[in-house]
This record gives structure tokens, sequence and C-alpha cells, in this order.
């Protein structure tokens, strides 16, 4: 009788410790691995089947966190790739402005927000007087630098809540929120006057400019919808060009 209880318990001991400890540390092991941290086979101690599948799990985790990291840096990698594709599909590539497309993104949403609230909205489309003779006087290159030197200064000049953007060719448009028609027509006037008062440089010429600025308004009289406030400032600027440009004319 005394004989099978001993047995018994020995088996029990070492049941406990060859089979029961590592197998439970195994699992702690894995554990550790599921949470990101580090399993270190050596807690095993052995060199038997049970080493080996401690160092079999040990490799396993430190792969899966070699892979986790590589995966990190992708989609960073992507998140940033995907920021510089936004970026590249909203902006000029020739002035760094916002483009054509993303203005009438823009304009659209602004137009419903201001209808919506009632608030005033302002825009000023601006074109470069005589610029075809800066071109032809001075060549493409150097009328390609007015253009960047004018949309520096726009941007330097303007308000951090306003848009500014290239809308085609010479022509640049710049989105005035929550402002009305009195002072859309100052800011105007001072864009105008610093464009005037300041030359493009083009390697070592300073070329003279000036610019005619349409200015129109929401809320006015016959407006529906964004297209009519772009069409507003348009005649507007039509107007500034018709009356000696280097003007502000308000529709």
């Amino acid at each position: 009788m005394w004989v099978f209880v001993i047995t018994a318990v020995l088996i029990f001991h070492y049941l406990a410790r060859f089979v029961t400890h590592p197998v439970n540390q195994l699992i702690e092991g894995t554990r550790l691995i599921a949470s990101g941290g580090y399993f270190n086979p050596q807690v095993i101690q052995r060199h038997d089947e049970m080493g080996r599948l401690a160092e079999a799990i040990s490799t396993m985790g430190q792969e899966i966190s070699r892979q986790q990291k590589a995966l990190v840096q992708a989609n960073e990698e992507l998140l940033q790739a995907n920021d510089e594709l936004g970026r590249m599909a909203s902006t000029d590539p020739l002035t760094g402005l916002f483009n054509r497309r993303y203005l009438l993104e823009i304009l659209t949403k602004e137009y419903q927000r201001a209808r919506r609230y009632q608030h005033e909205l302002s825009l000023l489309m601006l074109d470069v007087d005589h610029f075809k003779q800066v071109n032809d006087t001075y060549g493409h290159i150097c009328g390609d630098m007015v253009l960047r030197g004018i949309a520096a200064l726009l941007k330097k000049t303007v308000r951090n809540t306003d848009l500014v953007a290239r809308y085609g060719g010479e022509e640049m448009v710049v989105l005035l929120l929550e402002t009305g028609g009195k002072e859309a027509v100052a800011i105007a006037e001072k864009l105008r006057g610093a464009i005037a008062t300041r030359p493009m440089a083009c390697n070592d010429l300073e070329i003279a400019v000036t610019v005619s600025i349409g200015v129109a308004t929401w809320p006015a009289q016959g407006q529906e919808g964004y297209m009519d406030l772009l069409d507003a400032a348009d005649q507007a600027l039509y107007k500034a060009k018709e009356s000696g440009r280097n003007r502000v004319v308000a529709s």
C-alpha cells in the first residue's frame, strides 16, 4: 500500500517539475508574446524536447515582433504616401497654391454653409495685367517666376482663414470666409497695391507687374449657387480690365 502511495507521490512531483511547470511557463511565454513582450527560453532550463519547444516559441515570438514592426513602418509610409498624393491632387505644381479642383470643392461646401447659416462669403478673382507681354519680353521661365512670386505674396498677405488658388493661366482666386463686400474690397485693394509696388524677381531682373481684381459677395440678388458667385467675380474682373487695369471692381 505504501509503495503505491510513494510511487504516486513521486510521479506527481515528477510531472509537476518536468511537465506541468514547464508547460505553464510555455503558456505564460505565449501570453507574453501575444502582448508584445519577449519570452526568454532559458527559464525552462531543459535540453530535451521541452527545451527545444521553448526555443521554437521564443524564435516565433521574435519573428512576430519583427513583422509587427515592419508592418507599423509600412503603414506609416503608406499614410505618408497617401498624404503626399492628397497634397499633389489639390496643389498647383507651378505656384504651390491650391488648384482649381480643390477650390471648387471647398467653394461648394462654404457656399452651402454660408447660405445655411446666413454668413457672408466673398470671392476675389485676380488676373495679371498684360501677362502675354511678360512672356514675350522676358520668356516663359520668367513668366512662371512672376506667377510664383505673386502666389507667394498672396499667401503671405491674406488671412489664415482665406484660401488662395490658381484658377487657370494667370488667374488666381482668393476665397474670403465670413467676409462682406466692403471688407473684401479693402482686402483686394491691399493685394493689388502690394503686387504693384513689389517687382517680381527673375534671375537678375526685376519685373514690375500689376493685377486687376474682380470682387463678388454672397448674398446678392440673382445668386442661386456657387457658380453665380464665380461668374459675378469674373464679370467684375472683366470690368476692371476694360476700365484701365490695375484696379479693383466690385460686382
